[in-house]
């Protein structure tokens, strides 16, 4: 499920912010229910994301919001 919603949030949020929902939902749903672990992984993996594929490979992922911010 989480999976599904990542790739139909890909196109209307773009990479980063789809990742960060997506990995905060994921955690969750594997029970971590701590605010700050939520965020903080979530986070993590979304700029990670960002800097790998927007940043340095200029890969062909949608762009949203945050990438539009930083480009």
């Amino acid at each position: 499920a989480v999976t599904i919603a990542f790739i139909l949030l890909l196109q209307v949020l773009g990479l980063t912010l789809s990742l960060f929902v997506s990995m905060a939902a994921a955690l969750w749903l594997m029970g971590v229910r701590r605010p700050g672990v939520l965020l903080g992984i979530s986070f993590g993996v979304a700029a990670a994301g960002y800097l790998l594929f927007i940043a340095v490979l200029d890969a062909g992922f949608p762009h949203g919001v945050i990438e539009k911010l930083f480009s």
